[in-house]
């Protein structure tokens, strides 16, 4: 599975490169070092896998994004640093973006807009009103709209990757975390996002915090 995971990341990866003509081993370069970070041991959510849901949720939108090619580059990069004692992780990982980008040619136009798309997932608030960010933060989200067995699964796996944060710190956090979710007016910002995942995310959310009070 990991194999085939690779494979078609590696395919959106180089059909994005031959596009804006990136020299070939440049573009691998790039690539094994992202999958190198993503493929990191202690990652059980935030990897391939992770990486290859957010293309499955977004590419159906494709013809909807204001520049598809720039969401693409997000999501590669999104996540490339990730570290749970770090508070910064967004914007590290954004600055990774802008360094290998800048290296491949890129132009400052689609390196703003992947470092904005970036750092937006900071807070999962979209300080423009733009399909591109408001697809990639749905996406993004679409996991806490998944069924009770996946969003179970999704839970003891980020607990897995804080496993070194005490029982009562990580609860703690936690809680914080998801009632800021059920506060707001609205989980996803697209019709479509949130005609899916909408409901079953308040449900999920108000049951993991049930499960956190025990």
């Amino acid at each position: 599975m990991q194999v085939e995971n690779t494979i078609f990341l590696s395919k959106i990866w180089h059909t994005l490169m031959q596009k804006y003509q990136v020299e070939q081993a440049l573009a691998q370069k790039n690539f094994d070092y992202i999958m190198q970070q993503y493929g990191q041991s202690p990652r059980f959510y935030h990897n391939e896998k992770h990486l290859i849901n957010l293309f499955q949720m977004i590419l159906p939108y494709k013809n909807r994004l204001e520049q598809a090619d720039t969401v693409f580059l997000a999501i590669f990069y999104h996540d490339v640093i990730y570290k749970t004692l770090l508070k910064n992780n967004e914007r590290k990982s954004a600055n990774i973006a802008l360094k290998q980008m800048s290296e491949m040619n890129f132009s400052v136009a689609m390196k703003q807009e992947v470092f904005a798309l970036i750092v937006a997932t900071e807070k999962h608030e979209a300080t423009e009103k733009t399909n591109n960010v408001h697809f990639f933060l749905d996406a993004d989200l679409a996991i806490l709209g998944q069924n009770e067995e996946t969003y179970r699964t999704y839970c003891e796996a980020i607990r897995k990757e804080y496993r070194l944060v005490p029982n009562a710190i990580y609860k703690a956090g936690r809680r914080k975390i998801l009632k800021h979710f059920l506060q707001k007016s609205r989980l996803y910002f697209t019709k479509e996002m949130q005609d899916k995942f909408e409901q079953q995310a308040r449900l999920n959310i108000a049951q993991e915090l049930e499960n956190l009070a025990k």
